[in-house]
Protein backbone atom coordinates (compact mmCIF):
# COMPACT_ATOMS: atom_id res chain seq x y z
CA UNK A 1 0.00 0.00 0.00
CA UNK A 2 0.90 3.82 -0.09
CA UNK A 3 1.42 3.72 3.46
CA UNK A 4 3.48 1.19 3.80
CA UNK A 5 5.50 2.80 0.83
CA UNK A 6 5.46 5.98 2.80
CA UNK A 7 6.90 3.96 5.99
CA UNK A 8 9.56 2.52 4.39
CA UNK A 9 10.90 5.77 2.88
CA UNK A 10 11.28 7.69 6.38
CA UNK A 11 11.72 5.20 8.66
CA UNK A 12 15.28 5.71 9.89
CA UNK A 13 15.33 9.47 9.33
CA UNK A 14 15.92 12.11 11.60
CA UNK A 15 15.70 15.28 11.95
CA UNK A 16 18.75 17.52 11.27
CA UNK A 17 16.43 20.86 11.90
CA UNK A 18 12.76 21.40 13.19
CA UNK A 19 10.64 24.61 13.55
CA UNK A 20 7.54 25.38 13.73
CA UNK A 21 4.87 28.20 13.73
CA UNK A 22 1.63 28.81 14.15
CA UNK A 23 -1.11 31.55 14.31
CA UNK A 24 -4.44 32.36 14.31
CA UNK A 25 -6.16 35.80 14.04
CA UNK A 26 -9.46 37.11 13.49
CA UNK A 27 -9.77 40.58 11.74
CA UNK A 28 -13.42 42.77 12.25
CA UNK A 29 -14.79 45.60 10.32
CA UNK A 30 -11.73 46.44 8.45
CA UNK A 31 -12.27 48.83 5.81
CA UNK A 32 -12.37 47.92 2.30
CA UNK A 33 -10.37 50.32 1.27
CA UNK A 34 -7.82 49.60 3.87
CA UNK A 35 -8.64 45.69 2.72
CA UNK A 36 -5.71 45.75 0.12
CA UNK A 37 -3.15 46.99 2.78
CA UNK A 38 -3.97 44.29 5.52
CA UNK A 39 -4.13 41.96 3.20
CA UNK A 40 -0.38 42.64 1.99
CA UNK A 41 1.04 42.84 5.31
CA UNK A 42 -0.11 39.69 6.03
CA UNK A 43 1.00 38.05 3.26
CA UNK A 44 4.57 38.90 4.03
CA UNK A 45 3.86 38.24 7.52
CA UNK A 46 3.07 35.06 6.87
CA UNK A 47 5.27 34.48 3.32
CA UNK A 48 2.11 33.81 1.05
CA UNK A 49 3.51 33.61 -2.60
CA UNK A 50 1.37 36.09 -4.90
CA UNK A 51 -1.17 33.78 -5.84
CA UNK A 52 -2.27 33.11 -2.40
CA UNK A 53 -2.65 37.04 -1.53
CA UNK A 54 -4.89 37.08 -4.60
CA UNK A 55 -7.03 34.57 -3.34
CA UNK A 56 -7.42 36.59 -0.54
CA UNK A 57 -8.16 39.77 -2.19
CA UNK A 58 -11.25 37.81 -4.17
CA UNK A 59 -12.98 38.50 -0.78
CA UNK A 60 -13.50 41.95 -1.40
CA UNK A 61 -15.63 41.46 -4.49
CA UNK A 62 -18.00 38.17 -2.87
CA UNK A 63 -20.41 38.13 -0.20
CA UNK A 64 -18.47 34.96 1.58
CA UNK A 65 -14.77 33.61 0.29
CA UNK A 66 -13.19 31.15 1.74
CA UNK A 67 -9.19 29.53 0.62
CA UNK A 68 -7.09 26.97 1.49
CA UNK A 69 -3.77 25.91 1.12
CA UNK A 70 -1.41 22.93 1.43
CA UNK A 71 1.92 22.55 0.80
CA UNK A 72 4.62 20.32 1.93
CA UNK A 73 7.56 19.00 0.05
CA UNK A 74 11.09 17.93 0.98
CA UNK A 75 14.46 16.38 -0.11
CA UNK A 76 16.54 14.19 2.16
CA UNK A 77 19.10 16.60 3.29
CA UNK A 78 17.36 19.92 2.36
CA UNK A 79 15.12 22.18 3.95
CA UNK A 80 11.34 20.74 3.77
CA UNK A 81 8.21 22.58 4.66
CA UNK A 82 4.69 21.82 5.68
CA UNK A 83 2.30 24.48 5.17
CA UNK A 84 -1.25 25.09 5.95
CA UNK A 85 -3.40 28.39 5.87
CA UNK A 86 -6.95 29.08 5.66
CA UNK A 87 -8.41 32.49 5.78
CA UNK A 88 -12.54 33.10 5.65
CA UNK A 89 -13.69 36.88 4.34
CA UNK A 90 -17.20 37.76 5.36
CA UNK A 91 -18.31 41.25 3.63
CA UNK A 92 -20.56 42.63 6.48
CA UNK A 93 -21.96 45.77 4.95
CA UNK A 94 -20.99 47.58 1.63
CA UNK A 95 -17.81 49.22 3.02
CA UNK A 96 -16.35 46.53 5.39
CA UNK A 97 -15.19 43.35 5.78
CA UNK A 98 -14.34 40.51 8.22
CA UNK A 99 -11.43 38.26 7.83
CA UNK A 100 -10.11 34.88 9.99
CA UNK A 101 -7.32 32.90 9.46
CA UNK A 102 -5.56 29.95 10.82
CA UNK A 103 -1.73 29.28 9.58
CA UNK A 104 0.77 26.49 10.06
CA UNK A 105 3.91 26.35 9.00
CA UNK A 106 6.45 23.33 9.82
CA UNK A 107 10.05 23.70 8.37
CA UNK A 108 12.74 20.71 8.70
CA UNK A 109 16.16 19.42 7.16
CA UNK A 110 15.94 15.54 7.53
Amino acid sequence: TNLSRAEQLVRGLSFDQFEENSACQVLRGIQLSDFQSVVHRIGRRHSLPAEKKEEILDGQYAAVNEAVSNEFFFNVGEMGSLVFFKVTTVKTSQSTIDMALVSYRLTFRL
